[in-house]
């Protein structure tokens, strides 16, 4: 994996050579920076800039692929004509594509349950978040003291037990949040395939070249996917393992490199 920018100029003029381009970004830590409390990131409006001029090229496809709900990236965001995949792909909408996996549906009712017990077993965890994301459920403990990290865990997992047995849940972790997911065949990567299939089929009448940004260890099953096609960039400060082809060191640089592609 090589740092981007000192192969930037020829990895511009292999993008912009392209007759179709499709855009995969994350959210959290690619696009705004991860802040301590998760209902407060919204889209800064120079970064809202720079999306919607790539968003104006007749020749380009955007989509934001997140673990947030698809209605709370719209809050966010703030911006029309982007394709938003929420839930870890596993919900789909915009313009002429829409999408919901039916495992995740099946299990939602069981969702609204784990919600309401998470929120009683946790309740004296000041600061801790319990986030009902429809087809997922997140609990960010971010501005929970550090101290109290370990026993939080201990009270999630033994409320947790139950639904793990029936193996229809799956937990993962990522940067202070424990995720509930539906166990589905199903992640980042599934998404996109999916997405570059409807639109070689549906819209652009042939497969675009995908550009797939992201920070997070949920963006690795996409970087895995697209592996030998395209361009894939692990947003992180330093060099790391991962199976993307490139690094890039902060939501800065992120910018700075999608402002050289809409200029």
């Amino acid at each position: 994996m090589k740092y981007l920018f000192d192969d930037k100029d020829g990895i511009i003029e292999e993008v912009r050579s392209q007759d179709r381009r499709a855009f995969f970004l994350d959210y959290d830590g690619t696009l705004t920076p991860i802040v301590r409390d998760p209902q407060k990131a919204f889209l800064p409006p120079k970064y809202r800039k720079v999306i919607a001029s790539l968003l104006g090229d007749g020749k380009t496809f955007v989509c934001i692929i997140s673990g947030r709900a698809i209605e709370q990236l719209k809050e966010f965001i703030g911006l029309k004509d982007l394709v938003l995949a929420g839930n870890h792909g596993m919900e789909i909408s915009g313009p002429s594509i829409a999408y919901v996996h039916d495992g995740a549906l099946r299990a939602k009712p069981l969702l609204k349950e784990i919600v309401e017990i998470l929120k009683l077993t946790l309740r004296d965890f000041e600061g801790a978040l319990v986030e009902d994301k429809g087809l997922t459920v997140s609990v960010h403990y971010r501005m929970v003291p550090v101290k109290h990290h370990p026993r939080l865990k201990r009270f999630f997992c033994r409320a947790m037990e139950k639904f793990l047995a029936s193996n229809m849940f799956i937990v993962t972790r990522g940067k202070r949040v424990l995720e509930v997911r539906p166990n589905v065949v199903w992640d980042k990567g599934s998404a996109v395939k999916w997405i570059l299939g409807y639109l070689s089929v549906h819209l652009l009448e042939e497969k675009p070249y995908p550009i797939y940004m992201g920070d997070d260890e949920t963006d690795e099953d996409a970087f895995r996917v697209l592996k030998g096609q395209g361009l894939t960039v692990l947003v992180s400060p330093r060099k790391k393992a991962s199976e993307a082809s490139y690094f890039i060191k902060s939501v800065e640089e992120v910018y700075q490199f999608l402002g050289f592609l809409a200029s």
